[in-house]
């Protein structure tokens, strides 16, 4: 009994090892790869995985060391718009199309921007963008002003302020 169990497995094996001999040449999509879809080296260790670097795996954390240039002219080149705009009236449009909220100075001298409900909508490339363009055709900071405050235009509360150094959000 025990030697025909054997030999059936050994005959099971003989089996698959041919079929998998036979088809081998055909078989080429998971060459090299683990179940997983990693290449395989000789050794046996795991490398990457094929186009990793379009995978959502993949952290954009290192912007600076990928793509160096990305971080450069954060700010709006207004030369280089339509010649129709002017930047006063892009900061109009900010503020009818809910970007900016209101705009006023408190009897303490502080300015305050409410952001409305479309600034949270926007990169925050833009949001700096947009409160960089409000502070350099206002002239705020160079009025007196140390700070801008931000204000929610709902909860009336605190959410960040505009420094010479740029945007602080809480």
């Amino acid at each position: 009994m025990q030697r025909l169990a054997i030999l059936t497995l050994l005959g099971i094996l003989l089996y698959f090892s041919n079929v998998s001999a036979v088809f081998a040449e055909y078989e080429e999509r998971t060459a090299g790869r683990s179940s997983l879809g990693w290449d395989i080296d000789e050794g046996g260790i795991n490398k990457s995985l094929k186009h990793y670097e379009f995978l959502g795996m993949r952290s954009n954390w290192r912007v600076q060391v990928d793509q160096p240039a990305a971080l450069q002219g954060q700010a709006w080149d207004t030369a280089q718009w339509n010649s129709k705009w002017i930047p006063h009236g892009v900061i109009a449009e900010l503020f009818n199309k809910g970007v900016f909220y209101i705009f006023y100075i408190k009897a303490e001298q502080v300015p305050i921007l409410e952001l409305g409900p479309v600034f949270y909508t926007l990169s925050d490339l833009d949001r700096r963008r947009t409160l960089k363009l409000f502070i350099d055709q206002s002239d705020i900071l160079q009025k007196g002003n140390k700070i801008l405050t931000l204000i929610d235009w709902k909860t009336k509360k605190i959410v960040g302020s505009y420094t010479a150094e740029g945007m602080f959000l809480n």
